[in-house]
């Protein structure tokens, strides 16, 4: 399925999730995202998936990308109840794997542009990323990548991308 998506101000452009909430089985695969802008979003590209779910997200792919003014512009949540409630500590299920970003530009207003929060049960898998830039609104600052368990291959990307291999 190739789709683009015109974002509004403030909001979620494109997320995959939420998978596995309240303990559910669910998948998504093959889904190509290509050609688009996204401006002044919330979250540009997003996976999220709960703990204690199972099933996955695998071969989807974010190709000639636009970001402007984007607070996370790249963004892999597979941990996301134990934010919104931090006593309950199970792990993901869900399985990531297959998540390609290529050809994505353009401008972050956070300082962290790319977050790869993978979780420790399934973690992240066969991620990669080919000419990514993606640089801060703010004049003289740098953006950085967090990632936590995610596993790939990073070539040609900025801000650099620690846990995935060149």
């Amino acid at each position: 399925m190739e789709i683009c998506l015109i974002s509004l101000p403030f909001g979620h452009v494109f997320s995959v999730g939420s998978l596995g909430k309240k303990g559910t089985c669910q998948t998504v695969e093959h889904v190509h995202v290509s050609n688009c802008n996204f401006k002044g979003a919330d979250n540009g590209m997003r996976i999220k998936t709960w703990p204690g779910g199972c099933g996955y997200a695998r071969n989807i792919k974010f190709e000639h990308i636009v970001l402007t003014n984007t607070k996370n512009p790249i963004i892999i949540d597979q941990d996301y109840e134990n934010v919104q409630n931090e006593d309950k500590k199970q792990t993901s299920e869900v399985q990531i794997s297959g998540v390609t970003y290529r050809y994505v530009n353009g401008t972050c207003n956070s300082e962290t542009a790319i977050i790869l929060n993978c979780g420790a049960g399934a973690g992240c898998t066969d991620i990669f990323m080919d000419l990514v830039n993606i640089t801060s609104t703010s004049s003289g600052s740098n953006v950085l990548a967090s990632c936590n368990n995610a596993h790939g291959v990073a070539a040609s990307t900025s801000p650099p991308v620690s846990c995935l291999s060149l």
